[in-house]
């Protein structure tokens, strides 16, 4: 059995898992069950997987010689707290083509380290509009737009520009001509935000 990541985090916790059942005797051999269980837990059929796991595992399955194998996978989520090595331990059954049809069995296991999710990553874009002004000044209306990049959601607490004479928050009123930007925005990843503000620019001919 053999996981793939072996290392997750608690918000991207799916591993898929491939089972190798390999005729290891002299005699031929019927797998009647395979059954997963995560730290521990409940056992999951693995031939008629409940609602959450993804499985190709099929049984019955004849394995009549030595060194016949039978392949599936499986994926499912796997939860812990960072830090945590959660085991997972199939187990394969069935019995031998002897007389007495003796039961058989053998289990694997493999672990999945809990890792801690990667910092949250946003992208910004700002557009005005006009770019070029009369002067001795004009109004320019910025177009904000916020992007989770990350794979984590974030939270808005800032939105600031900085008007020559350093960081302003465009989210006061009192700093702009008028703003749509707000504070305690929740993003998903991918998800994006959008606002905008307009500001009186100043300048000679020339200025940029």
């Amino acid at each position: 059995k053999v996981g793939s990541p072996t290392s997750v985090t608690p918000e991207d916790n799916e591993v898929t898992f491939s089972v190798v059942v390999t005729n290891i005797g002299p005699v031929s051999v019927t797998l009647d069950s395979l059954r997963d269980s995560v730290a521990g837990g409940p056992d999951v059929d693995l031939a008629n997987p409940p609602a959450g796991v993804q499985s190709t595992c099929a049984v019955p399955q004849s394995l009549p010689a030595r060194d016949d194998q039978y392949t599936c996978s499986f994926t499912l989520p796997v939860v812990g707290d960072p830090g945590d090595v959660v085991t997972d331990t199939v187990t394969a059954s069935g019995t031998d083509a002897t007389a007495g049809a003796n039961a058989i069995d053998a289990s694997d296991t493999e672990e999945i380290t809990i890792a801690a999710p990667p910092p949250g990553t946003i992208q910004v874009v700002k557009v005005a509009s006009p770019t070029a002004l009369a002067p001795p000044q004009d109004q320019v209306t910025y177009s904000v737009t916020v992007t989770n990049t990350g794979r984590v959601g974030v939270t808005i607490d800032a939105i600031v520009d900085d008007l020559g004479n350093g960081a302003v928050d465009i989210t006061d009123p009192a700093n702009v001509v008028s703003t749509t930007c707000a504070t305690g925005q929740a993003l998903a990843p991918e998800a994006r935000y959008q606002c905008a503000f307009v500001l009186t620019v100043t300048g000679e001919d020339g200025d940029v």
